[in-house]
């Protein structure tokens, strides 16, 4: 399924019949709008029929399009109303695959795309990502896994039974102001292209542009920061938990207080639990290396563990174990991470420069070098923000360093030697945001 194709005439019809051997999972539909895979248990074979219907209009299902009034997009794109024709008998999983073209997200911000259920009780779209390991209703479908791919343009679905389904997205926007401009540029926080600063009570409207509604966000020390954002979870200002809870339910904002070693890998074992073939290694009595190395563990999606300068704790030396790692790769100089730690590391390489401000750029040029980086995240060295790494994490940003007013050499450089779509200032002063305005 999902191979490119042209614009369609909806709604199109898919029907598919297949026995699936106990035991196993085989294909019932395989198109290039929707795939459906279903697994077998392991007492007996599974005969499966599907119908699916695939539509631009929700109402040819009979149900309101998705929009922000009833969901938590601004926007469906398209809809699927898929029913099986045959007894589920025997069938534990259904993994459901739906296609879209870069034509038909129309301005959409594609990082924003989800899979919805149809809740005819309390008639609202419901987001499936917000919902993995949980039933959608006490009598609707229960939700194995959920999520998106927009590599290669596909949502996708495990759950354990069928019905009206839809794709929806957000508008790329949020609110908020450009640096420099004078007043507003709605309805985005950070727009497309140019120079933006960004506070921290701006922290919400991040999190509805970004649609991470899914999310976790925890009350933790700032040298777990970076951990949390390898993995796919964010720190978040507790002040505005009143606002952020609502939103972001049932996934309140927890608490992670205690030592920064053993929480940091207890994280990264829950999250991977097949484990991860190399570890980003960072000091964890400060957090400057570990949250200037954000966007780099993400895009190659390596967690980050934490170790003490000149020792590695008994738990993340279990950790690295445990994930079976065969490399690592050491954030920061001698003085964050002892070179006599180096023996005791699997095949440990090392990202640094000779302080915080320099090793940020390395890890910034190393990323330029293996991905194409649009982006640049801009916070103060001295006390980075928070809100800046989750702003990193969404756009694959490399975070590079200001000192207070002052604008380092290496950040000066960077800056000078690429060029940016986006310059996304965090908490940065007015000095030193006038500086970046002139280097760039």
């Amino acid at each position: 399924g999902g191979d490119s194709h042209p614009l369609i005439y909806m709604p199109l019809t898919l029907t598919g019949f297949a026995v699936i051997q106990n035991g196993t999972t085989g294909a019932v539909i395989d198109s290039y709008q929707v795939d459906v895979n279903v697994t077998a248990n392991a007492t007996g074979n599974a005969t499966v029929g599907i119908a699916a219907q695939v539509s631009l209009n929700a109402s040819d299902f009979s149900v309101p399009a998705i929009n922000s009034s009833n969901s938590d997009a601004d926007e469906g794109i398209k809809y699927l109303n898929i029913t099986n024709t045959t007894s589920l008998e025997n069938v534990t999983m259904i993994r459901i695959v739906f296609y879209y073209a870069d034509f038909e997200l129309s301005g959409l911000d594609e990082k924003t795309i989800s899979f919805y259920y149809w809740d005819s009780n309390t008639s609202t779209w419901l987001n499936a990502m917000k919902y993995v390991g949980k039933n959608l209703t006490p009598s609707g479908p229960t939700v194995y896994d959920a999520g998106r791919n927009t590599a290669e343009n596909y949502v996708y679905i495990v759950v354990d039974h069928f019905s009206i389904y839809g794709l929806g997205a957000s508008v790329y926007g949020g609110g908020g102001s450009v640096y420099g401009g004078g007043g507003h540029v709605a309805p985005q926080i950070v727009p497309r292209t140019g120079i933006v600063r960004i506070t921290r009570p701006m922290y919400v409207g991040l999190v509805r542009q970004f649609n991470y509604f899914d999310r976790r966000f925890y009350n933790a020390p700032q040298p777990l920061w970076g951990t949390l954002a390898s993995i796919g979870a964010y720190w978040a200002p507790v002040e505005q938990a009143e606002d952020l809870n609502p939103i972001t339910h049932p996934h309140d904002i927890e608490d992670l207080l205690g030592d920064v070693y053993r929480i940091a890998s207890q994280a990264v074992l829950e999250e991977k639990p097949g484990g991860a073939g190399t570890v980003i290694i960072s000091r964890g009595d400060l957090g400057v290396d570990s949250i200037a190395a954000t966007a780099y563990a993400e895009v190659h999606h390596m967690p980050i563990l934490l170790v003490e300068p000149a020792s590695i704790p008994a738990e993340t030396a279990d950790a690295l174990q445990r994930l079976g790692a065969r490399s690592t790769v050491i954030i920061g100089g001698h003085e964050a991470v002892s070179e006599e730690l180096v023996p005791q590391l699997p095949n440990a390489t090392r990202i640094w420069g000779a302080d915080r401000y320099w090793t940020a750029v390395r890890l910034a040029e190393e990323l330029t070098k293996e991905v194409h980086v649009d982006t640049v995240v801009v916070t103060d060295g001295l006390d980075p923000e928070g809100t800046a790494v989750m702003v990193a994490s969404y756009y694959d940003a490399p975070i590079v360093y200001v000192k207070g007013d002052e604008v380092p050499e290496p950040t000066r450089q960077f800056l000078q030697t690429h060029s940016f779509k986006k310059v996304i200032l965090v908490e940065v002063s007015d000095t030193a945001a006038e500086e970046i305005k002139s280097i760039i």
